[in-house]
């Protein structure tokens, strides 16, 4: 986006907001892929069944993290055209760096252990990642909070 005259913002334009996307898609598409491959398979055993429902359920979240993480980029979206102030963006990049493999991680053992039905102490590995997820979440909002 782009200021026009009185203060307002003009849409960023179409071609820079599709190469953002298509730049953020890549990783989300690449966990993706291996699970539609996996679920289209006529036998499939549990194993990889839950594999297939982990990498379906970890793209979910890694698709708006990845985007807003690119977004951030040095001359991206939120410097050129939102004109966001230097430190917001390298603050949410920083967070957005090591919280994007824990909530991916972590998504994946939760969509995982969820799609198989049968597997040992899954209940307790659940409430484990999801707890892990949450605290990791609540520091990346406090830190983005107090920068």
């Amino acid at each position: 986006m782009r200021r026009a005259a009185g203060g307002r913002f003009l849409p960023a334009d179409d071609k820079s907001l599709g190469l953002t996307v298509m730049l953020a898609a890549v990783w989300p598409f690449l966990l993706a892929f291996p699970a539609i491959q996996l679920t289209s398979l006529r036998q499939t055993d549990p194993f990889s069944t839950g594999i297939a429902g982990g990498l379906i359920n970890a793209t979910q979240p890694l698709i708006f993290m990845v985007l807003f993480y690119t977004i951030c980029r040095q001359n991206g979206l939120a410097q050129t055209h939102f004109y966001w102030p230097v430190s917001a963006r390298r603050t949410l990049k920083r967070n957005l760096g090591w919280l994007i493999p824990i909530v991916a991680l972590t998504s994946f053992f939760l969509g995982a252990l969820a799609t198989v039905a049968h597997f040992e102490y899954s209940d307790a590995l659940a409430k484990l990642a999801l707890m892990i997820q949450a605290l990791a979440v609540s520091i990346t909002g406090g830190q983005c909070c107090t920068n």
